[in-house]
């Protein structure tokens, strides 16, 4: 068996998990996911979607939100959408609350090995730069559940790269206290949760004592005890387990899609490291996800690590050759090495399986501007904005191609025309932009020590001059899209 493939399985069985009960297990607080299917705000949202209405899509998702704030699912689309305005640290902030609340980290984390890929994105503010493994939990290493301090003299607590707060040490045992907060759909990572929903894992204790007869010593009686209280433990942990099992399980797919748009997102804001754990992170969940794994590529081709980068790649068209991504994805290493043609080739194949796939036309777009044929890359990009006109990194790659367009002309009014067309390619990129921070008033986090330090490419202020380029979003880089 593939130890990644089947990571989820071995979350439910190896840690304990051999028996299910379903039916005693009522849903966590944090991980509580509406029903999809029964949400008229999030069904609204997909069908506003459909029609490229992404204003009241936007919107819809926020009243989503107002009713349920831990649906990760509405984070996951709301990803999607930010990557479609060129929003790459939203697009991070999104993905990564989406993939937090669909694991439901606060009671499940404790059950990952510590060094596990998955732990790296928390839903601690302050942690959700990726400077170390979260050291949150992983029962394998004595720490607290339930309220049950560990053997050891101190209890991990807290992420990497936070200030460790709300402990009392007393004797040989800390056990931690304080509140988890939720203010935008997260989960605070504190360790104080599992003692907060212990309540929903409880079993009967007449159903775990052992009998205590009257004859017994002192001694006796409290071994006994002692005995009773570990069983009882080890029922709760079961429970624990067996739901943590079922909550991965259930939201396997949404899970690889979740980190692997938080590779996305990263790779967008070409922060090739931290791309490349949300990449390993969805291939912990299903090594065979191609998307995942051409995305792997990529991180490695923005490292430097071009020969890792083309084994990953082709791994990737060998698993999904009819996905189009994963020819977009490959048609940057061949741009890398200067082979124009092979890079062609590859955005070609892409456009033959899917006709309006943008980032086809997009990386077109590039390839030609990067082979000095301007007027063929503002085509291209005419083609994906005619598919798509909320497309703004076609609106930013058009805008340098109108830009190169006037330096490369002698004809001073062509030259202005050109300025013009580029300014305002750059206005809508802008506007549309605000629409989507103005549309979702659920606020994104977006602060830079929410990304460790990662500094997003764009911005939302309006550039109102209209005789002269002002170029305040930066043009994307093929192989930061697919």
């Amino acid at each position: 068996m593939n130890a990644r493939k089947h990571f989820v399985r071995t979350v439910a069985l190896l840690l304990g998990a051999l028996f299910w009960m379903p039916a005693a297990l009522p849903a966590a607080t944090s991980g509580t996911q509406l029903s999809t299917t029964s949400d008229t705000d999030y069904q609204t949202a997909l069908a506003a979607i459909d029609a490229q209405d992404y204003n009241t899509a936007l919107v819809s998702l926020n009243q989503a939100l107002t009713t349920n704030q831990n649906n990760g699912y509405v984070y996951l689309v709301r990803a999607r959408l930010d990557l479609l305005y060129y929003l790459s640290s939203n697009a991070v902030s999104d993905a990564v609350t989406a993939v937090s609340l669909l694991r439901s980290s606060d009671i499940c984390d404790q059950f990952l090995a510590e060094n596990s890929p998955l732990l790296l994105y928390t839903t601690s503010p302050s942690s959700y730069g990726l400077t170390g493994l979260s050291s949150y939990g992983s029962i394998l290493n004595l720490t607290t559940i339930s309220g049950y301090p560990s053997s050891t003299a101190t209890t991990a607590t807290g992420t990497a790269g936070s200030s460790t707060t709300g402990t009392t040490t007393t004797g040989t045992s800390t056990t931690t206290t304080g509140t988890t907060s939720s203010t935008t759909g997260t989960a605070s990572s504190s360790k104080s949760t599992t003692s907060s929903t212990s309540s929903l894992f409880t079993s009967s204790k007449g159903s775990q004592n052992l009998p205590v007869a009257e004859d017994l010593t002192d001694k006796d009686k409290q071994k006994n005890e002692t005995m009773n209280e570990y069983n009882e433990m080890l029922t709760q942990m079961n429970l624990y387990t067996a739901f943590c099992g079922g909550i991965y399980l259930n939201n396997l797919t949404s899970l690889v899609e979740g980190y692997t748009l938080v590779g996305k997102g990263y790779l967008l804001g070409t922060s090739y490291a931290q791309a490349q754990q949300g990449f390993a992170a969805a291939l912990a969940l299903d090594d065979d996800d191609a998307k995942a794994v051409a995305g792997l590529g990529l991180a490695y081709l923005g490292q430097g690590a071009s020969s890792a980068a083309l084994s990953e790649l082709n791994l990737a068209v060998g698993y999904a050759p009819q996905e189009p991504a994963v020819y977009v994805a490959r048609g940057a290493y061949w741009v890398s090495v200067g082979d124009w043609g092979r890079a062609n080739e590859e955005y070609e194949a892409a456009l033959a399986l899917d006709a309006s796939y943008l980032p086809a036309y997009a990386s077109l777009g590039l390839l030609r501007a990067l082979q000095g044929n301007n007027q063929s890359a503002v085509e291209a990009y005419d083609k994906a904005l005619s598919i798509n006109a909320n497309y703004v990194v076609a609106l930013v790659g058009r805008a340098a191609a109108w830009t190169a367009l006037a330096a490369a002309t002698s004809n001073a009014s062509q030259a202005a025309t050109y300025q013009q067309n580029a300014q305002n390619d750059l206005n809508q990129a802008q506007k549309l932009q605000q629409n989507v921070t103005s549309s979702a008033t659920a606020t994104y986090s977006s602060s830079t020590s929410w990304l460790g330090g990662y500094t997003p490419t764009t911005t939302t202020t309006p550039t109102t001059t209209t005789t002269t380029t002002t170029t305040t979003l930066t043009t994307p880089t093929i192989g930061t899209f697919y």
